[in-house]
């Protein structure tokens, strides 16, 4: 789980900014949002282009980044404004995986990784300067061990990554491999959806259970549209397939089989990779009282939910950790309601994180009030983010009045509007 996230000097944040799913409130309502002492969710609120999507930006450009390894290629690719200035972005993840709380550290620039660190329980795991030209600096409790001391890097490699690549799980009998497949493993975990529009693609990795994904999103269709009366996957051949696969066979990786949930225009596909390299592929079609319908067809809250699905399915069923944009767009505010108290619910170590415009949802009824944050720019443009735990509003707050009334900040200013 997500313990804490700070950013600094990254797109709008110009200065630190801290972000915790820590319990910070004394309050005993709600329980349930509650595992281990950390939170099962969290929403941001703001004006436009206050910085709510930026959070989750930062966040996954660090397990971009771990993944790809090279921090410079993941600047190029993924991120065409990042630094205020000269100098270098700053993060701080802390997670827990397997009863350990893990820190990882990492700064670096549109060139090079200048500091990288990581500690276990507050163990000291390694840590890496910018003086280092091809090994750490402080092998910290991999000192005495010969796989780790012969690792080296670019400056623009990140040593984790090096590790990952360098298959560290495969090793034998290597002392701490453990750690690294806590890391890697949470790693797999933390899905970013990008809801950006119908171009392109959105990839999910789901390992098993394939069949009870599909009873979860026919059902979750039904509820929301009784029209519906059943959905099938339909085998796709040929070019329509080999097209898919040259996005998607990159991300068959780590085991096998594996399936694929994808999104390219406005249709939906899984695809299984079987052994020997040998892929299938099924579209999704719905169905109306018999006739069958393209996702084309569907209103846009019916393909947001497909899009969706995937990702609620597996808060409901596995540990993940979900980071969603503007979760609110295109639904009704009791659907939204309904998803959220649905995975936050769950049994499960998963957690949402999700910026949301609609204020109904702004409500002690579903949130704890250290769940609730609040981004605002100042005039200069830069971001700042603080919860709304900083105001200890009391259990029965009305807190959509007083944010209507500008007191908690983050809402747009439009002159001569009143609440």
């Amino acid at each position: 789980m997500l313990v804490s996230f700070s950013v600094e000097n990254f797109l709008s944040f110009k200065e630190r900014v801290d972000f915790t799913m820590e319990k910070t409130s004394k309050s005993t309502k709600h329980k349930e949002l509650v595992k281990n002492g950390l939170l099962k969710g969290a929403c941001i609120y703001g004006a436009n282009n206050s910085g709510k999507t930026n959070l989750i930006r930062s966040i996954q450009f660090v397990v971009d980044a771990i993944e790809e390894g090279n921090v410079s290629r993941i600047y190029k690719t993924h991120y065409s404004f990042i630094p205020n200035d000269d100098k270098v972005s700053k993060f701080e993840l802390t997670f827990k995986q397997n009863k350990h709380i893990y820190k990882y550290v990492m700064e670096c620039n549109f060139a090079s990784v200048e500091k990288e660190e990581l500690y276990c329980d507050k163990k000291t795991v390694f840590k890496r300067t910018a003086t280092d030209l091809d090994r750490l600096s402080d092998y910290g409790i991999l000192s005495n061990t010969d796989y780790y001391l012969n690792r080296k890097f670019t400056k623009s490699d990140l040593f984790l990554s090096k590790l990952r690549a360098d298959n560290v799980l495969q090793e034998p009998n290597l002392k701490h491999q453990e750690i690294f497949q806590d890391i890697f493993k949470w790693l797999k975990q933390v899905f970013c959806v990008r809801l950006d529009s119908a171009v392109g693609g959105a990839f999910y990795v789901y390992m098993e259970q394939k069949e009870d994904f599909k009873n979860y999103l026919q059902e979750l269709l039904e509820e929301i549209d009784p029209s519906i009366t059943q959905i099938e996957w339909e085998p796709i051949e040929g070019a329509k397939l080999n097209e898919l696969l040259v996005n998607a066979s990159v991300r068959f990786r780590d085991s096998v089989p594996e399936h694929l949930f994808i999104r390219k225009g406005y249709d939906f596909f899984i695809l299984d990779h079987l052994e020997n390299n040998r892929y299938t592929g099924k579209k999704l079609y719905t169905y109306h009282n018999n006739e069958r319908f393209e996702i084309n067809w569907e209103s846009d809250g019916t393909k947001k939910i497909i899009e969706l699905s995937l990702a609620f399915y597996l808060l409901k069923t596995t540990n993940a950790i979900v980071l969603i944009d503007e979760l609110d767009s295109s639904l009704h505010p009791v659907m939204v309601r309904y998803l959220l108290q649905n995975c936050m619910d769950s049994e499960q170590q998963s957690q949402i994180i999700t910026t949301l415009h609609n204020i109904n949802l702004l409500t002690q009824e579903l949130w704890r009030v250290d769940q609730i944050w609040f981004a605002e720019k100042t005039t200069d443009g830069r971001s700042k983010l603080y919860s709304l735990q900083q105001f200890a509003p009391r259990f029965d707050k009305k807190v959509l009045k007083d944010y209507l009334q500008g007191r908690y900040g983050a809402i747009p200013s439009l002159g001569v509007w009143k609440w």
